[in-house]
C-alpha cells in the first residue's frame, strides 16, 4: 500500500472521529459550565475524560500499525479506520441531536442562601426581593436549572417576619414588581390558610383547555413510572398567620420528571414540596382568566 494513501486513510478517518469524540465528549464536559454543579458530576467529567485518551491512544495506535510493513496489518488497520469514518459521522449526528434535545450531564442546584441572587441565565425575578435582610428569616430556598429540550428552572424562597406591618411593606413591593395590569388574588389551592398572587398578563395558552394564567398539571403513566409534572407559575404566596411569604419560580415540563436526582432530571417543584402535594392528576390546577 502507497504512503500516499495510507496519510489519506489516516488523515480522512482521524477528523471525523475527532469530532464525533468532541460532540461526545461535551454531554459531560459542558456539565461543569453549570453553575453549581454536584460532585457527582466532576466524577463523570473526570471518567469520560481517561476514557478519551484511552481511545484517541488506540486510535493512533491503529493509525501507527498502519504504516508498518506487514500487509495484513496493513490492510486490518486500513479496513477499521475506513469503517470508522460512516460510523463518526452516525455518531456526531446522534450526538448533536442529542445535545440540542436533552442537554448536558447534570444541572445546577444550590439550596445555599449565599447564592441568592446568582445564577446561570438571567430569569425575571424582580418580585422576589433585591436581597436578603435583617428583617425577614429564611425558611428554605432552593435554585434549579437544567436545559433539556428547553430551559428547566425553579426558584423558591420562603421567608418568615417578626411582625405584620414589616411583611406587608415586603409584599407590597412584590406585587409592584408584577405587571402594571395588575394582579389576580385567590385562595391558594392546596392550603386554603394561605393566599396565591400572580400577574394578571400572565398568559399560557393551551389549544385543547383555552387560556390559562397559571398551570400545575400532572401527567406521565403509571405504568411505565414515567410521572412529572408541567407547571408554569410565577406567584407570590403568603399568610398573615405563619408571617410568610414565599416567592416561587416554576417552568418545568415532561422532560423533567418526578423524583430526587436532579443531575438526572428528576425533580420535585419546591412549592408542591411546600405544601405536600403529591404528584396525581387529581392535583391538577390551572387558573382560568375568565374566571376573573
Amino acid at each position: 500500500m502507497k504512503k500516499n494513501t495510507k496519510i489519506t486513510i489516516a488523515v480522512v478517518s482521524l477528523v471525523p472521529f475527532l469530532v464525533f469524540l468532541f460532540y461526545l465528549s461535551s454531554y459531560f464536559f459542558e456539565a461543569l459550565s453549570y453553575l453549581y454543579h454536584s460532585q457527582d458530576v466532576v466524577m463523570d467529567f473526570l471518567a469520560f475524560l481517561a476514557i478519551d485518551i484511552l481511545a484517541i491512544g488506540v486510535y493512533i495506535a491503529i493509525i501507527v500499525m498502519l504504516f508498518k510493513d506487514k500487509k495484513i496489518l496493513q490492510i486490518i488497520c486500513s479496513v477499521l479506520l475506513i469503517a470508522f469514518i460512516p460510523l463518526c459521522f452516525f455518531g456526531t449526528f446522534f450526538s448533536i441531536g442529542f445535545l440540542v434535545v436533552a442537554g448536558c450531564n447534570g444541572c445546577s442546584y444550590t439550596e445555599d442562601i449565599t447564592n441568592y441572587g446568582k445564577y446561570d441565565i438571567d430569569i425575571d425575578l424582580s418580585y422576589f426581593p433585591e436581597e436578603i435582610t435583617d428583617d425577614m428569616t429564611v425558611v428554605n430556598f432552593s435554585y434549579f436549572y437544567k436545559y433539556a429540550d428547553t430551559i428547566q428552572t425553579d426558584v423558591y424562597l420562603e421567608v418568615q417576619f417578626e411582625d405584620k406591618d414589616t411583611m406587608d411593606e415586603y409584599l407590597n413591593i412584590a406585587q409592584d414588581a408584577f405587571s402594571e395590569s395588575g394582579v389576580i388574588t385567590y385562595t391558594n389551592p392546596y392550603n386554603p390558610e394561605y393566599t396565591d398572587i400572580i400577574e394578571n398578563d400572565w398568559v399560557l395558552s393551551s389549544s385543547k383547555d383555552g387560556t390559562f394564567a397559571a398551570s400545575i398539571e400532572f401527567d406521565g403513566s403509571e405504568t411505565y413510572e414515567i410521572l412529572y409534572v408541567d407547571m408554569s407559575y410565577k406567584s407570590i404566596t403568603y399568610s398573615y398567620d405563619d408571617l410568610t411569604i414565599i416567592y416561587n419560580y416554576t417552568f418545568l415540563d415532561s422532560d423533567i420528571t418526578i423524583g430526587n436526582n436532579p443531575d438526572k432530571g428528576e425533580y420535585y417543584p419546591k412549592y408542591l414540596e411546600r405544601f405536600g402535594v403529591e404528584w396525581s392528576r387529581d392535583n391538577n390546577f390551572k387558573y382560568k382568566l375568565e374566571e376573573e
